[in-house]
């Protein structure tokens, strides 16, 4: 093998290292790109679920006096029916 081969065989390995380098980081972004989708979709349906269920504090305050008020209304209307 004389020299002209040998660097023409050096050239032909280091590019194909270069498309299995390449190949091989697309295969990994095209695997990564769903994943990430789905950790974000799962965070968004997470973050709505807690921002439509939790109440703020006042209004939490709020509605255990209305609470509070309907029972007693109630069992005053109770009180009265049975008389």
């Amino acid at each position: 093998m004389n020299r002209k081969q040998h660097g023409k065989r050096k050239k032909l390995r280091k590019r194909k290292i270069k498309w299995l380098m390449i190949a091989y980081l697309l295969r990994a972004v095209v695997i990564l790109i769903p994943i990430i989708m789905m950790i974000l979709m799962v965070c968004g349906c997470l973050y709505i679920y807690e921002r439509f269920t939790k109440f703020p504090v006042a209004f939490m305050r709020f509605a255990i006096w209305f609470k509070l008020l309907l029972i007693l209304a109630s069992a005053e209307l109770y009180s009265r029916r049975s008389e």
